[in-house]
C-alpha cells in the first residue's frame, strides 16, 4: 500500500533573484556581460515518513528499512527543498544592415537543487538534504545564435541555432 498524509507546516514556495549587466558598444557591435543568481526556497517535494535506519552497509552507508512493513510507503508533501542557478553569461549584437542583423549569446550556469520535482523522492528519506547535487535539469554551457535577414519583396529568414551541453547522468 501507498498512503498520503496531508502537509504539516506548508507554505508557499519563494525566489530570491538578482541581475548584474554591463553594455558596451564596440564599433558597430553592443557586448553584453552579466551574472544572474535565483535562490528558490520552500520548494515542494515528497518524503516518505515509513522508513527507519536499521544498521550499516558494507561500506558504511546506512541500511533503510520500513517502520511498518505492512505499508509500502507513507508518503508526505512538504515545502523543504531548495534550488541555487548561478549563470554567467555575454552576448554580442550588430546591425550589418538595414536589413540583416545578427546576435549570439553565451551562457556559463550551474543548477543545484535538492528535488527538481515534486515527484521526486530523497534517496534517504530521513536525511533529504543529502540528495543537494546538480539538477536533473543542469546544462553547463548553452550557445545561440540567431540572425534576421530582410529580404526584397517582404520576405524574411530568421534562423536559429542553438548548442548545449548533455545534462547531468546518474
Amino acid at each position: 500500500r501507498i498512503l498520503f498524509t496531508p502537509p504539516v507546516d506548508f507554505v508557499n514556495a519563494w525566489a530570491h533573484q538578482a541581475s548584474f549587466e554591463v553594455e558596451q558598444a564596440v564599433g558597430a557591435t553592443s557586448i553584453l556581460a552579466g551574472y544572474n543568481f535565483t535562490r528558490g526556497a520552500h520548494l515542494p517535494r515528497l518524503r516518505d515518513l515509513n522508513v527507519r535506519y536499521a544498521g550499516t552497509g558494507v561500506l558504511g552507508e546506512p541500511i533503510i528499512a520500513p517502520l511498518n512493513p505492512l505499508i509500502g510507503q507513507l508518503l508526505r508533501y512538504e515545502s523543504a527543498a531548495n534550488s541555487f542557478y548561478h549563470a554567467l553569461f555575454v552576448q554580442a549584437s550588430r546591425r550589418f544592415s538595414r536589413r540583416l542583423t545578427f546576435n549570439a549569446h553565451y551562457t556559463f550556469g550551474k543548477s543545484i537543487d535538492e528535488a527538481t520535482d515534486i515527484h521526486f523522492l530523497p534517496h534517504d528519506s530521513l536525511n533529504a538534504r543529502k540528495d543537494r547535487g546538480l539538477s536533473t535539469l543542469d546544462q553547463r554551457h548553452r550557445i545561440v545564435a540567431s540572425g534576421v535577414w530582410n529580404a526584397p519583396f517582404r520576405f524574411t529568414i530568421a534562423p536559429i541555432i542553438t548548442g548545449t551541453t548533455g545534462r547531468p547522468f546518474n
